[in-house]
C-alpha cells in the first residue's frame, strides 16, 4: 500500500475527528470544539495517508519555551495516533521522524510531549526525548480563616491571559501558552464542568485557580504571588465542592521528592540553537560536545561552547557522542521543567 506523508487539509477534518474519537475515546464536542478548533492550524497537523485513508496523525502546535534567559520556539506534540487496524506497519515511526525533521527546518528549537502511558516514555526516548517536565501532587486541608477577598468566576479570557502571561514572564524552563492555547484550555475546562476562579483587587486578577470535581476536589493550576491569596483560593475550592480536602497540582522545586512525578518530555530539535542559547546564558562555560541525532542528521556533529558562543566544528562525531535527550539532560543539570493544563 502506497504511503504519503503530508500536512492535513481542511477536507481531512471529519476523518481526523473520527480517528481522535476512536483512539482516545473523547467526546465529539471536545474533539471538534477544542482540538480541531484550536490545535489544527495549517502546518501544525502531520499525517500519513495509506492508500485512500489516513493511517497516522501527529498534532504539533507551536508556542515558546523559556530556556535559561531565552524564549525559544517549541512544538507541543500531541494527539499522536495510528488507526488501530493499520498499526504494526511503522507508520508512526516514519511520521514522527518526518515531523521532527520538518520542525527543524522550520526553525523550531524544541519539541515536547506527554506520553499517554508509562511504557511510552521508553518509546519516545528512542526519538531523542528526555524526561524533563515534572509536577507535584499534594493533599491539602484548607486553613481556617475569614475570607474577605473578592473571589469570582473568570469570564474574560483576555483578562485571564494577561494575568497568566505576566505571572510566567520571568519563569525559566517553562512551556508558555499563547493566547490561543489559553482559549483552548478555558473551553476544555468548562466543557468538563470545571470552574475558573480568581481573586480580584480593584477589578484586576491578582490570583487564579482552575478547579474541578470528579471523585475529589482538584485544583489543576493555582497561580498566586501571595501565599495568603493561595490559601483563599484553596478554601474557595473546598467550599465550592463541599470538600474537607483539596488535591493541589503544582510546580515542584528542583530538589523536592514527595508527591513529584514526571509530566512530560523535552527534545532538542535544533541543537545549534539550543547550545547557542545555553552559551549566551552561561558565559563561564567552556566545553566541547558531540551529538548524534538519528532522526535529524543536520544536528549530528561536534560543537564547541566558549565565550557565550556556540560553534559547530564538524559533522563528524566520535564514540563519545550523546543523543539529543542526553544533551538536554546535561544542559538542564537537574533542573525540572514545567508545563500544565496541556489538553492531554
Amino acid at each position: 500500500m502506497q504511503e504519503l506523508i503530508r500536512f492535513a487539509r481542511k477536507s481531512d477534518m471529519k476523518r481526523l475527528s473520527e480517528i481522535w474519537q476512536e483512539v482516545f475515546s473523547d467526546p465529539r464536542c471536545y474533539v471538534e470544539d477544542v482540538i480541531l478548533s484550536y490545535k489544527a492550524k495549517k502546518g501544525d497537523v502531520f499525517l500519513t495517508q495509506a492508500g485512500e485513508d489516513i493511517a497516522s496523525v501527529v498534532y504539533a502546535p507551536r508556542s515558546e519555551f523559556s530556556f535559561f534567559d531565552d524564549q525559544l520556539p517549541i512544538a507541543y506534540i500531541m494527539g499522536v495516533a495510528t488507526v488501530p487496524s493499520l498499526r504494526g506497519r511503522a507508520h508512526m515511526t516514519r511520521l514522527m521522524a518526518h515531523t521532527l525533521k520538518t520542525l527543524h527546518d522550520e526553525e523550531v528549537a524544541f519539541a515536547s510531549l506527554i506520553p499517554a502511558d508509562e511504557w511510552l516514555y521508553d518509546y519516545y526516548e528512542r526519538f531523542g526525548f528526555y524526561r524533563a517536565f515534572c509536577l507535584k501532587s499534594e493533599e491539602i486541608c484548607p486553613k481556617a480563616g475569614l475570607c474577605s477577598a473578592d473571589v469570582r468566576d473568570v469570564t474574560d479570557t483576555d483578562e485571564l491571559y494577561s494575568f497568566y502571561k505576566e505571572f510566567f514572564d520571568d519563569s525559566q524552563f517553562c512551556l508558555k501558552k499563547t493566547k490561543t492555547d489559553i482559549q483552548a484550555v478555558v473551553k476544555d475546562h468548562l466543557l468538563g464542568a470545571g470552574r475558573i476562579r480568581a481573586v480580584y483587587e480593584k477589578e484586576r486578577i491578582c490570583a487564579l485557580a482552575f478547579s474541578i470535581f470528579t471523585d475529589e476536589c482538584v485544583i489543576k493550576e493555582l497561580l498566586s504571588p501571595d501565599p495568603a491569596l493561595k490559601d483563599v483560593l484553596i478554601r474557595d475550592a473546598a467550599k465550592l465542592y463541599g470538600c474537607k480536602k483539596v488535591k493541589l497540582i503544582s510546580r515542584p522545586g528542583d530538589t523536592e521528592r514527595e508527591g513529584v512525578y514526571f509530566r512530560g518530555m523535552l527534545r532538542a530539535v535544533r541543537v545549534f540553537d539550543v547550545l547557542s542559547a545555553y552559551a549566551k546564558s552561561n558565559p563561564e562555560e567552556s566545553f566541547s560536545i558531540s551529538v548524534k541525532d538519528d532522526h535529524i542528521p543536520d544536528n549530528t556533529g561536534e560543537y564547541r561552547i566558549q565565550k557565550c558562543r556556540c560553534e559547530k566544528l564538524s559533522d563528524i562525531v566520535g564514540c563519545d557522542a550523546v543523543s539529543p535527550g542526553k544533551l538536554v539532560e546535561r544542559l538542564l543539570c537537574g533542573r525540572r521543567c514545567y508545563m500544565n493544563l496541556m489538553l492531554d
